[in-house]
């Protein structure tokens, strides 16, 4: 009988895979195009009531077209849900969505996916989190944005 085992690095993203089949190990060659770097994280200042932009990195060259993109807001030791994307819609939720209108705005260009929020208020400030999902499978892409308001 054949066994298999995977194990997750968290300080860098890391997936590792390894077989064993008949007494003998089979471990794929490691792939830095598997390795995600969870402690970038780039550091946005904004100003009070001004707008700003949280970017995220998308490689829509390599990984195909863009399915879905979250943005989420660290609160209250959580993750909450403040933006989403596909191609047809663009939803902003919870603070970001007041009274029918929006503070959210959201554009891709080149290799990066904008999320413009406007205007900027002091309970904006946090650790956002964008997380895009390909049409093609096995690309992760997370990308982390500490926003700073003043």
């Amino acid at each position: 009988m054949g066994h298999m085992w995977i194990r997750v690095d968290w300080g860098v993203m890391q997936i590792e895979l390894q077989i064993e089949f008949g007494g003998t190990r089979y471990q794929p060659q490691k792939s830095t195009d598997a390795t995600v770097n969870a402690d970038e994280e780039e550091q946005i200042i904004g100003l009070d009531g001004d707008s700003t932009r949280l970017p995220c990195r998308v490689d829509a060259a390599k990984c195909g077209d863009v399915f879905l993109i979250t943005w989420s807001k660290f609160v209250n030791d959580m993750w909450k849900r403040v933006f989403i994307y596909t191609a047809n819609r663009q939803t902003a939720l919870l603070d970001l969505a007041d009274a029918g209108s929006t503070r959210a705005d959201f554009y891709i260009k080149n290799t990066t996916a904008i999320l413009q929020i406007a205007p900027l208020r002091l309970t904006d400030e946090a650790t956002y989190k964008c997380d895009v999902t390909y049409t093609k499978g096995g690309c992760p892409s997370l990308s982390y944005a500490q926003l700073i308001v003043r």
